[in-house]
């Protein structure tokens, strides 16, 4: 049962790894990055949420357009089936 525990130990020198070699950038900018891209992604959720309002609103007037266009194919069809009948 050795192998788990020196797999944790590897992983956690690689992690440590990591957390030493930082790329030159100080904490503070890498806090900026964070904000940053936060921003970003709250754009791209209001952005999102506009494209599926705007989907939502002409599904909703295609609709209220067929239905209307039915209504006035049987009210002319009616109208028709009434002028023959006289």
């Amino acid at each position: 049962m050795t192998e788990p525990d020196n797999t944790h130990e590897l992983v956690r020198q690689f992690i440590d790894a990591l957390k030493e070699h930082n790329l030159g950038v100080d904490n503070e900018e890498h806090k900026a990055h964070h904000e940053f891209l936060k921003i970003l992604l709250e754009r791209e959720h209001r952005s999102q949420a506009r494209w599926d309002r705007v989907r939502e609103q002409v599904v909703g007037w295609a609709l209220i357009a067929f239905l209307g266009g039915i209504g006035t194919a049987v009210y002319s069809w009616l109208i028709n089936l009434k002028d023959h009948a006289k």
